[in-house]
């Protein structure tokens, strides 16, 4: 049960602050299908997070932005930079594509994106679309699509901020126009003691610095067409303890460098449009231990061509074709295989008859490495009303076998297959009456899921091993209350189970919730944040029986204060943990005694109580 004490209800109903969550304005998106929609006509669970939302939130790092959202999950091994845990619908991170301005990044090793080091301030917007989209963008996609568009101001602005643990950031955006040319730009700088993040061993604190810069540019040669460059990147170091170190350790130091180039041309006709792209993102981490020093580089380099054709007001046909190549030959691990090719073609339409909707899209890709895949996305939508859509979804997925995988010196397995994925939906999507609801039923079936496993040899290595159910449903409400008061609530459950083993996944929460209230008095505009995490397993096995050590549910409020001196000149603050809520997300060590029986349960710990204070100057 989700339980809040009488000091956070009376909290909650003091303050609030003005969202445009429930104002009736279009958003546009354009992550679903590659092609530009409004958000209440995709067929499928789709969030837009706009910058306004962002800084309202007063959050200093991605995680805190997006766990605010129905059937995302996070666990971080500690605090500002930390590996961060991201589970949608109950699936790992590997199972969630993670975008920058629609290029495809992250480690190629791993075989997922750390959110941990992209850095908010460069964040314009985030498009998160639920469900697979592997139809449209290929491997990874089986969960859902996080695309995170960069920094493109309209304004000059200056923040400057400083918080518990030492925390200090700056962070500079401004934009420039003349003529047909506009460039945006950005910058940002953050540093942070942080704090000793995992009990038992290496007691210090684990630091954490943030450089981003970004730039874009735009020059529009017609009036149907345009060239554009972009590049953002980050680089920084954050210190870490390790567990299965010495206990006084402190060499402990993990640095990236992460970048994305992209270069484009967009030509839109009286019917058509064609954008074709080259792309390069490098994933870049250096791992400083006690003993020795490893370095892990993904380099993806990717042409692209997507086009769309309105063959009349209520039919669209649309497709594009991707081909890319992922390097890690500058790791430290020799890999049997540095490189790897794929090309992927799709096609799709979109098609309107009265109240009824239909979405259908098909592609195949061609890997290098384990031949081809098809995958489809087929979903049905009916207008109840103007507006409110039900719809119905069955879409496939599939995730490539990573380089660890398949060719780690001593245990990887050349021989694995894709994990592929059948994904069902229903829901249900309306705005009336100053309330906006987004409802929605699922169930997504995984087979031939990679885990390790003895070989015909008895060695250890990866495997197709695995099948999973993950079902569950999620509900968003957003409402206009008495006094001008914005509510915005949103609940997830989420049943993930490991068929094959037939246990539940670890550090998954079956029941999830946020709630935020929300007012605005004149200058001055408060918000809080009430986030509801159920109990969940750990991935620790404590007793000689099998039985699974339990995390305990947890209930965090935030509370976030901004007052406008002028139109120019802002001051915010956001009090995090308000209620210094002890408690405990991911397990990291444990102590047993000869029988097996736990004597030490050793965890990473959660900030406490945290203030920060923001000033923003636009001019």
């Amino acid at each position: 049960m989700l339980k809040i004490s009488a000091l956070s209800a009376a909290v909650l109903a003091a303050v609030s602050f003005h969202t445009s969550a429930t104002q009736n304005i279009e958003r546009i998106t354009v992550t679903a299908n590659k092609i530009e929609q409004s958000q209440k006509d995709v067929l499928a669970s789709v969030s837009v997070i706009e910058r306004t939302e962002i800084e309202r939130s007063g959050a200093r790092d991605l995680a805190s932005v997006l766990s605010q959202q129905a059937g995302i999950q996070l666990n971080s091994n500690g605090g500002f930079g930390h590996a961060t845990g991201l589970s949608l619908r109950g699936a790992s991170s590997k199972h969630t594509l993670i975008l920058i301005d629609g290029i495809r990044v992250g480690s190629a090793t791993l075989g997922y994106k750390s959110i941990e080091n992209i850095p908010l301030q460069s964040v314009e917007r985030i498009e998160l679309v639920k469900g697979s989209r592997a139809a449209i963008y290929g491997s990874d996609a089986m969960a859902g699509v996080i695309n995170i568009i960069t920094r493109k101001s309209e304004h000059t602005t200056i923040d400057v901020a400083l918080g518990s643990n030492r925390y200090r950031s700056a962070q500079a955006a401004t934009s420039y126009t003349h003529e047909d040319l506009t460039i945006s730009a950005n910058l940002g700088l953050e540093e942070t003691d942080n704090f000793d993040v995992l009990q038992g061993k290496q007691p210090d604190s684990d630091t954490h610095e943030n450089t981003s810069f970004g730039l874009k540019a735009e020059y529009q040669i017609a009036q149907n067409s345009k060239v554009f460059a972009a590049f953002q990147g980050s680089e920084g170091d954050t210190a870490y303890d390790n567990a299965f170190g010495s206990d006084l350790a402190t060499e402990y130091l993990s640095k990236f460098d992460n970048q994305v180039l992209s270069l484009g041309y967009e030509m839109k006709l009286e019917n058509t449009s064609h954008l074709f792209s080259a792309s390069q993102s490098k994933d870049k981490s250096v791992n400083v231990g006690e003993l020795s020093t490893s370095n892990t580089e993904t380099l993806r380099t990717t042409f692209a061509y997507d086009g769309r054709f309105d063959v009349q007001e209520n039919l669209i046909l649309h497709g594009g074709v991707t081909a890319s190549e992922d390097d890690v030959s500058e790791s430290t691990t020799m890999y049997q295989l540095g490189k790897r090719d794929s090309l992927g073609i799709f096609v799709g339409s979109l098609y309107e008859y009265e109240q009824a909707l239909l979405e259908a899209t098909v592609r195949y890709d061609d890997d290098e490495q384990f031949g081809s895949e098809i995958t489809h996305s087929v979903a049905l939508g009916y207008k109840v009303h103007r507006d409110a859509t039900f719809r119905i979804a069955h879409n496939s997925g599939y995730k490539a076998p990573t380089f660890n995988d398949l060719y780690f010196p001593g245990s990887g397995n050349p021989d694995l297959e894709p994990e592929e994925s059948q994904h069902f939906e229903i829901g249900l999507k309306a705005e009336l009456a100053q309330t906006s609801i987004d409802f929605a039923i699922y169930r997504t079936d995984y087979t031939n899921k990679i885990a390790w496993a003895p070989n015909t040899q008895g060695q250890w290595a990866p495997a197709n091993v695995d099948d999973a159910l993950h079902q569950g449903l999620e509900i968003s409400i957003a409402k206009t209350l008495m006094y001008g008061i914005e509510s915005s609530f949103n609940y997830a459950f989420v049943n993930a189970k490991d068929e094959s083993k037939n246990k539940p996944f670890p550090r998954v929460a079956k029941h999830t919730a946020n709630w935020q209230l929300a007012k605005e008095w004149g200058d001055l505009q408060v918000v809080t944040q009430i986030q509801f995490r159920g109990g969940r397993d750990s991935a620790q096995t404590l007793y000689p029986s099998g039985e699974v050590f339990g995390l305990s549910s947890y209930t965090l409020a935030n509370l976030v204060a901004h007052y406008a001196f002028t139109d120019q000149l802002k001051l915010s603050a956001r009090v995090e943990n308000l209620f210094d809520k002890r408690y405990h997300a991911v397990v990291s060590s444990l102590v047993t005694d000869e029988q097996s029986n736990p004597t030490v349960v050793n965890y990473y710990n959660t900030p406490e109580r945290r203030v920060f204070v923001n000033l923003q100057y636009r001019f």
